[in-house]
Formats: structure tokens, C-alpha cells, sequence
């Protein structure tokens, strides 16, 4: 959901359908439900068969004309998703309009060249019938709030563990870097050790050279 705001009012409108199963064709859908093993009746939605629907643009101008265009969008333009279930998306979504509120709403649906069955961001749903719906807020939270906070919480994790990486990669560097030293710094320490005793050793050789000289 692009607009969190209107996670209820989606969610309201697509009713049952929001939990229908998106499949690529009718073959799988019934693969699914013969052998699936589900703990519950799905509905699948072929996205090879599905009849999408869609508001005429020319009703989507008017609406916004009517009312503003912030205060009427089409659910469809709502929403983020993968083109591939676009079928589906527009199947459940297509044909809703989502507005401000419930006045905004019944000004858009009820109008004669209009005719589209809207949603306000508080879940009402007045319907070109004639109908309106709602009144009553859920106790829970919007399945669609619950799915964007789950995306966003995964994506956080995602940059967390590719942070945890990148500082795990510096330390296994570092951790080769100190090995590295140690090694030439023992290196360093023998040598340093065997220069010392080659030091001493001329030094004694002179000397006694010295001593020689004296006798």
C-alpha cells in the first residue's frame, strides 16, 4: 500500500477476495486444491483466465473534476505490486474508487457518468446500487498495515544483516591484518635477535683483535 491511510479502506472493499490465492493458470488451481493439502477452502485466482475490470478514464477525470484530486484516486493506483499478479490486482481492485470520505464518496458513485462503486479511507463502501455500507470500525488492525509493517520490518532486517556482513567481512580483514603482523613481527624479533648476536660477535672479534695488537 503506497498510502497507509488507505490500507483500511482497501481492505474493507476487496472483502473475502483479499485472501484468494493468486495462481498462473487453471491447472495449478486445481493441483492446489486436490492435492495441496489445505487446512481451509481457498479461492484461486487463475491469472491466465481471471477477467480483469478497470474504471474508464474517462470517469476517472470526471471524479477527480467532481471532488479534487486529492480527495479520489483509483485503488488500484494504491497499491504497489508485482506486475506479474496484475491480473489478480486488478480483478479485486479495478473497478473502486477510494475517497476522503463518505460525502466525497457518494458525489463520485451517484453521479450519472460515473457510476463506480467507492470506498472511504474509514471503511465505508457505497455502491452504485444504491447501498452504503460501514458505520462500524474493525478492533484489529488492517491485514494491509500488517503485511507494509512486515515488509518494512523485513527490509530493515535486510540492511541490518548487509550492515553485520560488511562488518563482519572488516573484522576477517582485520583478523588477517593482526595475523599478518604477528607473523612479521615475530619474523622482525629473530632477526633483530640475530643481528644482535652478530653485533656482539664482531664487537668480541675486534676487541680481541685490539688486545692482540696491544700485546
Amino acid at each position: 500500500v503506497k498510502t497507509p491511510a488507505a490500507a483500511m479502506a482497501l481492505e474493507m472493499a476487496a472483502g473475502g477476495r483479499l485472501f484468494n490465492v493468486a495462481v498462473d493458470d487453471e491447472v495449478t488451481a486445481q493441483l492446489v486444491i486436490e492435492k495441496g493439502r489445505l487446512q481451509r477452502p481457498v479461492t484461486m485466482i487463475p491469472l491466465s483466465k481471471v477477467v480483469q475490470s478497470s474504471i474508464d478514464l474517462r470517469a476517472v477525470k470526471l471524479a477527480k473534476e467532481l471532488v479534487g484530486d486529492e480527495n479520489v484516486q483509483t485503488a488500484v493506483s494504491l497499491l504497489e505490486y508485482d506486475p506479474a499478479i496484475a491480473p489478480a490486482i486488478f480483478y479485486i481492485f479495478g473497478s473502486l474508487f477510494v475517497c476522503k470520505d463518505l460525502e466525497t464518496a457518494k458525489t463520485v458513485t451517484f453521479h450519472k457518468n460515473i457510476r463506480v462503486k467507492s470506498v472511504t479511507l474509514l471503511g465505508d463502501v457505497v455502491d452504485p446500487a444504491g447501498t452504503l455500507s460501514g458505520g462500524s470500525q474493525p478492533s484489529r488492525s488492517s491485514v494491509l498495515t500488517q503485511l507494509q509493517q512486515l515488509k518494512e520490518a523485513r527490509a530493515n532486517l535486510e540492511f541490518h544483516e548487509g550492515r553485520l556482513k560488511e562488518i563482519n567481512q572488516k573484522l576477517e580483514e582485520l583478523k588477517r591484518s593482526l595475523h599478518e603482523f604477528e607473523t612479521l613481527k615475530k619474523d622482525y624479533d629473530i632477526k633483530s635477535h640475530e643481528v644482535s648476536l652478530l653485533q656482539s660477535r664482531f664487537n668480541q672479534t675486534i676487541h680481541q683483535q685490539v688486545l692482540s695488537n696491544i700485546e
